[in-house]
């Protein structure tokens, strides 16, 4: 018992020294808190009260652990212990200023998806002043640690009063914590707002249990997709030899395109096209999602987000097309990411032929540097006029191109430097120096990003073809006014409208005059992105088992009156009930 007892009041005065990590720990997890407060003013008082006593809970847990060894090893561990904590934090801080929410499952796959160029370049233009006070925080309370330590030794634990108030107050936090283990368990199966109300390390870890599970499914999905059986697959039109393109784009917002009435002069070659009328505007799309992966998880397939079954589980445009006869290729300047990071990368390889430009041409003479890829490296490998396989003579091509994915002045050469900072609006939040600037290099790239799309258009002029044009989503652009600081991919009616166009070709429009009317008919239908698929497959007279005419936007059957409500990964939604062009919560362009 005596020996007991020594240990216990040994124990007691390393809690003691060891105190300066509870308040590191803490003051880490709180100061993340106190920055999602602004962005999360729907929280209730009882789960903020939650997430303190979670943050508590864990800082109090930690000081245990690492005071239960003798005093040398616990000096070691109370360092690891502050490390692992702050990668946490740093973590966190990165998914607040990226994505303004905090860390999730949905997050963390986000997270995944995003290579090493992509990384590079955001963590170039991430706004560091939270960060240097997360950093503050640990230098400040590491440097108290080390005269804390003298006076801590001059507290003696010596009396069973002190040892009784310092174990109550260790055993609190515990039977505080109890309804976060209970939010926790019924967190495995539900995504938000459950988030809100758990400490940072709490969200850490359940987020890495739930991706966990994510990963293992497209690992599987990887090794299921190609086996897949999507069933019959009828062609109902004979159209011919032809082509079909789809080019899709990225973090492109249709407020900051000039054909769609930006007052910038940022699509003179599409401005010219849609005068001629061989390109058709679509006047009232938005996107399904505000993120890359999801986005085309929907786009490249049949499912939709009016239906309960999960993406994967529906047959993919890649699969139906060459189903259907068609040569399938896959062209992508987006940089290929780890195998496990992008759900939609079990698509490129069900084509025909598939080719990575960004990862497989380091040394081409179109790339400026090995850092900087641009879009018109696809260019020469184009599949114009090429003989195909099996006889087949009609295409099917899917060009991905980096589009204005961050950093926006990497998008473009710098023979395409034409907006100047000065010139550039802010018409939401406080105007500077800096956000000019970034608009500026976004308008840039989008005048680039014009001529490459007008120039892919204008490849198969001679060839009877059909060239559809959309963008993965959006993005702030300092114009949201919930959000003024926002320049990121958002759920918000600014971010989410995108641009949809379809090129009829000179040869094509002769040889298939119907089908350039029946585009031109359904230009001003309101559509969400989602429909891609069947939208494309019900032209062409493509019908499979997955097949539904209420979301061919083409179809005179389509569902015109459906609901277009889009969710982010904090269970934020917004609504478009009516036109985009009409919709007065978008504000200026």
């Amino acid at each position: 018992m005596d020996r007991i007892k020594s240990w216990y009041i040994g124990f007691c005065q390393r809690v003691v020294a060891n105190s300066w990590l509870f308040v590191a720990v803490w003051l880490l997890q709180i100061s993340l808190s106190l920055q999602l407060l602004p962005m999360w003013s729907w929280l209730e008082g009882w789960m903020i009260r939650h997430s303190l006593m979670g943050a508590t809970f864990w800082a109090v847990l930690l000081l245990i652990l690492v005071s239960i060894p003798p005093r040398r090893i616990g000096r070691w561990l109370s360092w690891g212990a502050l490390v692992v904590v702050f990668l946490i934090t740093f973590l966190e801080q990165y998914v607040i200023s990226c994505y303004r929410t905090c860390v999730t499952s949905t997050i963390m796959m986000l997270i995944l998806s995003t290579n090493t160029r992509e990384a590079s370049e955001f963590l170039s233009v991430i706004d560091l002043r939270p960060l240097a006070l997360i950093l503050g925080i640990v230098f400040v309370v590491s440097a108290a640690s080390v005269g804390y330590r003298r006076l801590s030794a001059r507290i003696q634990i010596d009396r069973w009063w002190k040892v009784a108030l310092l174990t109550l107050l260790l055993v609190l936090p515990c039977f505080g914590y109890r309804n976060n283990v209970r939010t926790y368990r019924e967190g495995l199966t539900t995504t938000f707002p459950i988030y809100a109300q758990l400490a940072p390390i709490d969200r850490f870890w359940q987020s890495t249990y739930l991706t966990w599970n994510t990963v293992k499914q497209i690992d599987r999905l990887h090794r299921e997709f190609e086996t897949m059986d999507i069933g019959r697959v009828q062609v109902t039109k004979d159209l011919g030899p032809h082509t079909i393109v789809l080019i899709i784009g990225e973090s492109l917002r249709r407020n900051s395109m000039h054909c769609y009435g930006c007052p910038y002069p940022t699509t003179p070659h599409l401005d010219s096209l849609a005068r001629q009328g061989d390109l058709i505007l679509f006047s009232d799309v938005v996107s399904s999602k505000a993120n890359t992966d999801p986005s085309l998880c929907e786009l490249l397939t049949f499912h939709t987000t009016d239906q309960r079954r999960p993406w994967y589980e529906y047959p993919t445009i890649v699969q139906t097309m060459s189903a259907s006869g068609y040569y399938t290729y896959w062209l992508s300047n987006q940089e290929k990411v780890l195998r496990f990071g992008q759900a939609m990368l079990v698509i490129p390889p069900l084509a025909d032929s598939s080719l990575f430009v960004n990862s497989r041409l380091p040394d081409d003479d179109l790339l400026v540097s090995r850092e900087e890829s641009y879009d018109e490296r696809v260019l020469p490998r184009l599949m114009v006029g090429k003989q195909f396989a099996r006889g087949r003579d009609k295409l099917f091509e899917i060009i991905h191109l980096s589009g204005q994915h961050m950093t926006f002045s990497k998008r473009y050469p710098k023979r395409y430097t034409h907006f100047d900072p000065q010139d550039i609006a802010i018409t939401v939040g406080e105007p500077n120096d800096y956000k000019r600037s970034i608009k500026a290099e976004y308008l840039n790239s989008i005048l680039y990003n014009d001529w490459v799309v007008s120039t892919i258009m204008h490849s198969y002029d001679d060839t009877p073809a059909l060239i559809f044009y959309l963008s993965d989503h959006g993005l702030d652009m300092y114009d949201n006014p919930a959000d003024p600081e926002s320049m990121w991919h958002d759920v918000s009616k600014q971010a989410l409208p995108i641009p949809f166009m379809v090129y009829v070709t000179p040869a094509m429009r002769r040889l298939h005059p119907e089908l350039y009317t029946q585009i031109k008919e359904a230009r001003e239908r309101p559509i969400m992105s989602d429909i891609l698929t069947h939208s494309i497959t019900g032209l062409l007279g493509i019908v499979g088992q997955a097949s539904d005419d209420r979301y061919n936007v083409f179809s005179p059957r389509y569902w015109s009156t459906r609901p277009r409500r889009i969710t982010s990964p904090d269970g934020h939604t917004v609504d478009f009930p009516y036109p985009v062009d009409q919709d007065p919560a978008i504000g200026p362009k």
